[in-house]
């Protein structure tokens, strides 16, 4: 059986990281929250950017049925949240994500809200647009390829990728994403 992503990489690249302690109930042994306290990102980027592994190629579909490979945004610092619009905890977490893109308008940071409803493509921004969610790109995750080839547990979940297209974290549960904290932390990424 293949494994996914976030349990490989947690146990090589992951438990590495500077992340806050595991709260209770974490899986395989590593810092990976379920569900992340506030703010639980305080340092996303200990190391080099040799230590980082590479993810796959995801692929994602936008707002008008078009396939995205994630391999299009190298260069760019990307935030991947994978959320469902029946879910509370996604709600917020969608809320400071969306703040967090804000907070870097003119920065090569992409954040990718990628839906797990398998829904119609066309209806996830309306959805956002709903929501006040402005600067979010809206993508699907058809039939949760994606979700899966990472090995996505539970909603929300988010992996933060590099400028070389490198894992640097992988959470799962709502973080503060605009907190001064992580945006520092995300301010390095960009820097490097």
């Amino acid at each position: 059986m293949k494994r996914g992503l976030f349990p490989a990489a947690c146990g090589v690249a992951i438990a590495m990281l500077a992340l806050v302690p595991a709260a209770e109930g974490a899986v395989w042994g590593v810092p990976y929250n379920v569900p992340a306290p506030s703010g639980s990102i305080e340092r996303v980027s200990d190391l080099s950017t040799t230590s980082r592994i590479a993810i796959p190629d995801l692929i994602f579909t936008d707002a008008s049925n078009v396939p995205v490979h994630l391999s299009r945004y190298k260069g760019s610092v990307v935030v991947v949240n994978f959320y469902s619009q029946n879910c509370g905890p996604c709600m917020k977490d969608l809320l400071y994500i969306n703040r967090l893109q804000g907070n870097f308008p003119k920065e090569p940071l992409v954040v990718l809200a990628v839906d797990e409803d398998n829904v119609q493509p066309r209806t996830l921004l309306p959805f956002l647009r709903h929501q006040n969610l402005g600067f979010l790109r809206p993508f699907s995750d058809p039939s949760n390829i994606s979700a899966n080839a990472l090995g996505v547990k539970g909603l929300p979940s988010s992996i933060v990728v590099d400028k070389a297209g490198k894992l640097v974290a992988a959470v799962q549960g709502n973080v503060v994403w605009d907190s001064p904290a992580v945006q520092t932390e995300i301010g390095r990424l960009l820097r490097e």
